[in-house]
């Protein structure tokens, strides 16, 4: 009694999900595909005269922070607005060739790291037109990569 119950119940199951699949045709489809995945380019951009341009940082206004590398192989920071207007970031106690911008937040300010000619690598914020530098007590190098 017990299989025939079971069949019972088996056979109107099928028949429930073959009334589906004739009626909606892809709601109870075991093969049913993935959709497809689409990949949308908004827009590239070089940072004017760089040989490289390397964005990596973007906050909620679409500004975006990153770094250029010029013809002397020369390494600044950038900040670029949403409607395309650049500032190079060179942090003015660098004695290396490289500043980084790394992110922005929504109050436009900007963190990243520098380098010296003596290897060393310091962290800095940039608000407006002031720079701070921020270096961890104690340690020879210090990156900043991201803030809130």
């Amino acid at each position: 009694n017990s299989n025939h119950q079971k069949h019972s119940i088996m056979k109107k199951i099928h028949q429930l999900l073959l009334g589906l699949s004739l009626l909606c045709p892809g709601l109870v489809s075991p093969t049913q595909a993935e959709p497809a995945t689409t990949i949308q380019f908004l827009y590239s951009f070089d940072y004017p005269g760089a040989t490289s341009t390397s964005p990596i940082g973007i906050n909620d206004r679409s500004d975006i922070t990153g770094w250029y590398t010029d013809a002397n192989n020369v390494t600044r920071g950038f900040f670029r607005t949403r409607i395309g207007q650049f500032r190079s970031i060179a942090e003015p106690n660098a004695t290396g060739n490289q500043t980084r911008a790394q992110k922005i937040n929504n109050s436009r300010v900007v963190c990243g790291f520098y380098s010296n000619a003596d290897g060393s690598n310091h962290g800095y914020l940039l608000a407006g037109n002031t720079f701070s530098e921020f270096d961890v007590a104690g340690a020879t190098t210090t990156y900043i990569f991201g803030l809130n």
